[in-house]
């Protein structure tokens, strides 16, 4: 965790104990707009079909511009082409194993650090090391597609949302932040263990735990250590 959520204070999540004896006073896209195998006597329904799908766009891009901004986790490599091009659609899920019926995105409501933090960790690149993330922001006249909740099970699913929409034009787009967050999914494990065991964690390990901990165990697991 960065330095603004660092105290002098003990940690105290409820139910650790334990983990304050171990370390003391450390801190804590769109479908296409002309259907196919249409004769050229279909010009009239044609248009008809053009003119309301603008009118959908254009309802939706009002409806999105009455609300908050967006936020986009990426990679920092991925930052430029993103700005360039604008951010793209994809059918691939963040579960592994679905495919998506429309070109969409995955995006969150808030820009609030423990959200972005456990969403990069937990589900943008689950079980991996973590060293950096960027944040692009979405201006909401960007978003003609629609926006849905995104059905996860998860602690973020509250500020999750999947917008089905081709691409989102970079004049929409902005770089708000990168973020340096160092996560280590084998730190993680050896930290847990010895919670388990009740071994005494190093200070490096305590000082990973007070950082992260709060945001990835959840139903008070840390609470047999009292």
């Amino acid at each position: 965790m960065s330095a603004d959520f660092v105290s002098n204070e003990p940690v105290a999540w409820a139910g650790t104990n334990g983990m304050t004896e171990n370390c003391g006073e450390l801190s804590k896209a769109s479908p296409a707009l002309v259907p196919t195998g249409l004769s050229p006597g279909d010009a009239l329904p044609l248009r008809s079909y053009v003119l309301k799908t603008r009118m959908v766009r254009g309802r939706n891009q009002r409806r999105n511009a009455k609300k908050n901004p967006y936020y986009h986790v990426t990679s920092v490599e991925a930052v430029a082409s993103i700005l360039r091009d604008g951010l793209k659609g994809t059918t691939e899920s963040l579960t592994c194993g679905e495919t998506l019926k429309r070109p969409s995105m995955f995006v969150l409501l808030t820009d609030s650090t423990p959200v972005l933090d456990s969403f990069a960790i937990n589900q943008v690149w689950p079980w991996r090391d973590v060293k950096e993330y960027a944040v692009i922001r979405i201006a909401p006249a960007g978003v003609t597609g629609k926006v849905l909740r995104d059905d996860e099970a998860e602690t973020t699913a509250a500020f999750q949302r999947v917008i089905q929409q081709d691409v989102i034009l970079p004049e929409h787009l902005k770089h708000v932040s990168t973020r340096h967050l160092n996560w280590s999914e084998s730190m993680k494990n050896r930290i847990l263990d010895k919670l388990f065991s009740r071994e005494k964690l190093t200070r490096e390990e305590c000082v990973f735990a007070s950082q992260f901990f709060p945001q990835i165990i959840e139903d008070n697991l840390l609470g047999d250590f009292e």
